[in-house]
């Protein structure tokens, strides 16, 4: 079997592996700076940094190599996701906050090649049929965040108990692993493309883009931007994954455990994923440019409510949190549209301009883990 629509849909369903596995890290962070022996969660910093400098060089490595899988694309695609499940699983069995960092370190250079494949592959799979690109990116990004709503949902379903973390963790590798399966019965569809670059992996700018000075600083200013924009973005999605429920739990105001944490988390991955939905049938109607403004004025709104009413109040914090979700949803795919309206841009480019996200998340966790603990110091 192979067809454009086919490897779209083989696609998602691997990125909805791509989303679970790491989904279930926020909700359990108490209970593996229990396992861990680390004062608390805002100690795990070493973990975040691992975390975000392997998941760009992930991105940036595979970026660079894509070209060179030929045929073995899915088998590739498919191993490392078989990785990323694997060292997953092992997270509760890490006795030392190092042992932990490295397990986070490899696990999430895998997730960065397959996060960096699987979008590559889709812009080459629609690359010459806009109307229907849009859509099936859009998809793409909703699969993974049903992976990242699923994941706080199991970890409230199976246990965030210390005791109940193996099990938990191996569930998730296991449903991972699985997910990636489908994908190898789907030939990869690969033709020469200016998106992929030329043969010998180039990272130059496409030819046109650099035969004046004028186009040139195009390409450069719209690279730059991009890049700034996914840094915000990165920071944007992983910040809520990771500390909304330690800050809930550890919240003087809220009076909630470990579970009313993880729900808040599993609503705000919901809203996500239903913006991404959502946004699969108004690709068709809304040019990447309109789609961003009104994400943007979305997210705005929500994040002034968040900061306003949320700290005090459990339902401002789910709606507030639901609206941030909803505003940042369809934000990656667009940005990838935008960008692609505007210049051509390689595998190699793409990689590098999504490297922005990565910078987010390398910066954005540990930052405000360290907030947090301040202020609850504070209180």
């Amino acid at each position: 079997m192979a067809s454009p629509l086919a490897c779209t849909l083989a696609y998602c369903v691997l990125f909805v592996g791509l989303g679970l596995m790491p989904g279930i890290v926020g909700p359990t962070l108490p209970a593996l700076s229990n396992l861990t022996a680390v004062a608390g969660p805002s100690d795990l910093v070493p973990m975040y940094v691992a975390r975000g400098a392997c998941y760009g060089l992930g991105t940036t490595a595979m970026g660079a190599l894509l070209d060179r899988t030929g045929e073995r694309v899915h088998t590739v695609l498919v191993g490392w996701q078989l990785v990323m499940a694997g060292t997953g699983a092992l997270f509760p069995h890490a006795s030392t906050l190092w042992t932990l960092v490295l397990l986070a370190a490899a696990m999430n250079f895998a997730a960065g090649c397959v996060d960096v494949m699987g979008n590559v592959l889709l812009v080459q799979l629609w690359e010459n049929d806009d109307a229907r690109g849009a859509p099936a990116m859009n998809l793409l990004h909703a699969a993974w965040s049903s992976g990242s709503t699923l994941g706080p949902l199991l970890a409230r379903a199976v246990g965030l108990s210390p005791g109940d973390l193996p099990r938990l963790y191996l569930v998730a590798a296991i449903a991972t692993a699985v997910l990636s399966l489908p994908l190898l019965g789907v030939s990869p569809l690969r033709r020469s493309s200016p998106l992929l670059g030329s043969q010998d992996g180039s990272s130059a700018p496409p030819r046109r883009h650099s035969t004046t000075s004028v186009s040139l600083a195009r390409f450069s200013c719209v690279v730059l931007l991009m890049f700034c924009f996914y840094m915000c973005l990165g920071a944007a999605e992983r910040i809520p994954g990771d500390w909304l429920t330690t800050a809930i739990v550890r919240s003087p105001y809220l009076h909630e455990d470990e579970r009313g944490g993880a729900f808040v988390t599993s609503v705000f991955f919901g809203a996500h994923l239903c913006g991404r939905v959502l946004s699969v049938p108004l690709a068709w109607c809304l040019r990447p440019v309109t789609f961003c403004a009104i994400e943007f004025t979305l997210a705005i709104t929500s994040a002034i409510a968040f900061v306003a009413f949320a700290p005090r109040n459990y339902a401002w914090l789910l709606v507030s949190s639901a609206g941030i979700g909803l505003g940042i949803s369809a934000l990656y795919p667009q940005g990838l549209l935008l960008a692609k309206s505007r210049v051509h841009l390689s595998s190699v480019w793409i990689s590098r301009l999504v490297v922005g996200a990565l910078a987010g998340a390398v910066l954005g966790p540990p930052a405000t883990g360290d907030e947090l603990h301040l202020s609850l110091l504070d209180c």
